[in-house]
């Protein structure tokens, strides 16, 4: 189970935990120990696990008010994950030699409520959700193998101006397996932009890539198993000599087809699809 840390000011030695929850309570700018929690260190600090971030009594921090919630007498190293800021505000973290400091850059211009990622057979899908938008131009979608150096994989336009809520959505097509890191990067029109939060997912052993026919030979049905069908397919059945018997159509998300063959001559068949997969099988009388 995750430790739990809720820091004051006093100093005090600090052991490296791998898997721990830090509450990080923010009351006003008056400093540490007075206005705000700060972690000091007597010795190394490998930042790890949870970061959670919350203002009490209703504290409204002022934009690029700065709060040190760590200071070590050794050196910082490693990185908070996930991080939990307050709703509806923009916040940046930097780890710097000897300590952790955050910074409140003032309201988001777009109030994201949700951010998530699924496996999708060999996909992944990330959706979500705002509240509401003010002058958001469009969404870049980042990925990251390590949670810290990110890529732009994708880019989804914004609504705008606009108070009613708004879903979307991005389709990440045949990541790897093992782990991903996702975040958003909101850009106003006028080109200013914020990050949303990081989401993991460990993208699981891909599905069988090879698309089945059975039984083969066959006097009658046959079955077609795709690994996975994401889109509308084609399925062209030719003979021996090359020449178009058949076409059949399957809808998207079809995984297991059967068509009736028992009509056809005996013979060898080979089934082509618009996909990229080529079969073939066997008529018997």
């Amino acid at each position: 189970m995750p430790q739990g840390i809720r820091p004051a000011n006093s100093p005090s030695p600090y052991p490296t935990f791998t898997n721990y929850i830090l509450d990080t309570e923010l009351a006003s700018a008056a400093g540490p120990g007075t206005g705000h929690d700060r972690l000091i260190v007597d010795g190394n600090f490998v930042a790890s696990g949870t970061l959670n971030v919350t203002l009490l009594g209703g504290y409204d921090p002022l934009p690029n008010t700065s709060f040190q919630i760590v200071a070590a007498t050794g050196t910082v190293t490693g990185t908070f994950f996930p991080i939990n800021y307050p709703p509806g505000g923009n916040w940046s973290i930097t780890y710097n030699s000897n300590n952790v400091t955050l910074q409140y850059l003032g309201l988001l211009p777009v109030e994201l409520i949700d951010f998530n990622a699924q496996a999708s057979k060999r996909d992944v899908l990330l959706s979500w959700r705002t509240a509401s938008e003010i002058d958001n131009d469009y969404f870049e979608v980042g990925h990251s193998r390590d949670g810290t150096n990110f890529e732009a994989i994708g880019k989804i336009a914004g609504h705008g101006t606009t108070l009613e809520a708004r879903e979307y959505q991005f389709v990440h097509r045949q990541p790897e397996v093992g782990p991903h890191y996702y975040r958003l990067r909101q850009v106003d029109v006028d080109g200013k932009s914020s990050l949303s939060k990081i989401v993991f997912l460990e993208h699981p052993e891909k599905p069988n890539s090879v698309m089945q026919v059975y039984p083969n030979p066959t006097n009658g049905n046959l079955t077609v198993e795709f690994p996975f069908n994401d889109f509308d397919t084609e399925l062209r059945i030719v003979n021996g000599l090359g020449i178009l018997i058949r076409v059949e159509q399957v809808s998207a998300g079809t995984e297991i087809y059967s068509m009736d063959v028992s009509s056809l001559p005996a013979g060898f068949y080979y089934i082509h699809s618009n996909l990229g997969y080529h079969l073939q099988f066997i008529k018997k009388q």
